[in-house]
């Protein structure tokens, strides 16, 4: 199965512009699947009281409870939908009408920005591993179950990232000492 293409860093900075353009709750939602890599199913019912704070709190499926904290800039754009909408959902669609689900918001991303939401979660989820968070902390931010699911699915290396791991060794060797025995003489060798 052939991955998309990864987006890089200016394309998700881009497109988050373009999606605020439409609306203050399509901002929103886009930087918070485009930063910390969850779901749209999991956003777009959420209101203010799933906001605690500096917080961000929801289910998702299977019933596990998500909480981390938020980085200044999505609690910017947070503070300005509490403010809008103290009452009910956050994110209201291009209509200014609450999204029905989350396929409704992926079906209007793809058609408004020809590529899939999922795109914008894999470039989350790859910055935070390729920044060296690691797996388990990264799943905990998403809401995904396991660490295998969410590497199975969302990581992928590159020869960039494989020419960087070949590096971190070459400044980082590791000495090690091998030592065999003939059985000739039962005396140690070192290598």
């Amino acid at each position: 199965k052939a991955r998309p293409v990864m987006l890089t860093d200016e394309a998700v900075a881009d497109l988050m512009n373009q999606a605020a353009e439409s609306g203050a709750g399509n901002g929103a939602l886009v930087h918070l699947v485009a930063t910390y890599g969850h779901r749209a199913e999991n956003l777009v019912r959420l209101t203010a009281d799933n906001f605690p704070g500096t917080r961000i709190l929801f289910r998702v499926k299977g019933g596990d409870e998500v909480t981390h904290p938020l980085l200044q800039p999505t609690i910017d754009r947070i503070d300005e939908l509490r403010k809008a909408h103290p009452k009910g959902p956050l994110f209201l669609n291009h209509l200014g009408k609450p999204w029905d689900n989350g396929r409704a918001f992926a079906v209007w991303f793809l058609h408004t920005y020809h590529l899939g939401y999922y795109q914008l979660k894999r470039a989350a989820i790859s910055r935070w591993l390729a920044r060296g968070v690691d797996a388990k902390t990264v799943a905990s931010i998403t809401g995904h179950r396991t660490v295998s699911l969410l590497l199975d699915t969302y990581a992928s290396t590159n020869e960039h990232r494989q020419a960087a791991a070949l590096e971190a060794l070459r400044e980082r060797p590791q000495v090690v000492a091998c030592v065999t025995v003939r059985l000739e003489d039962n005396k140690p060798k070192e290598e």
